[in-house]
């Protein structure tokens, strides 16, 4: 039991200290954050692991759980590319508009959803300027609690 805890207090510790993490936020649901040099997210108390999916037309793709975080290299193209399992990641270049933190923002939404069922797992919402701003988790919208969201070649 002291050795579990030992274990929490030093991830949480490594999470804080860190200066690449980002906060999402959901109603009625603890923080998620994700700590891209660590590879881990939190959720509450909770720490896990996060697993990449290297893609060469993917900018970047992470998974969290069942929720697959992708942003395309080429925003402006149709994409269609098979992840793991029996999943897919299809991108239409639709630009959405949406206020986030009082600002409005034109962004890209990226769906992906299971190739035999057709069910919707994911979906996130994207600009190239601000990051990764909002996606689903395990049923919640989640978005960010800064303007800046989680991208791989975003400048802070």
């Amino acid at each position: 039991m002291i050795k579990v805890i030992g274990l929490l207090l030093i991830s949480i510790l490594s999470f804080s200290v860190n200066a690449k993490k980002y906060v999402y936020e959901s109603l009625g649901q603890p923080s998620l954050g994700i700590d891209i040099e660590n590879e881990v997210f939190m959720i509450g108390d909770a720490v896990g692991q996060l697993k990449s999916c290297e893609l060469k037309e993917l900018e970047l793709c992470l998974q969290i759980g069942k929720t697959f975080i992708v942003i395309p290299d080429n925003h402006k193209a149709p994409l269609k590319v098979k992840l793991s399992g029996s999943s897919e990641l299809v991108f239409l270049p639709i630009m959405k508009s949406m206020s986030v933190l009082g600002n409005n923002i034109e962004g890209f939404e990226v769906n992906i959803h299971n190739v035999k069922d057709r069910t919707l797992e994911s979906s996130l919402f994207f600009n190239s300027e601000y990051g990764l701003l909002m996606f689903s988790f395990d049923g919640s919208i989640y978005w960010s609690a800064s303007l800046r969201g989680l991208a791989s070649r975003v400048k802070d």
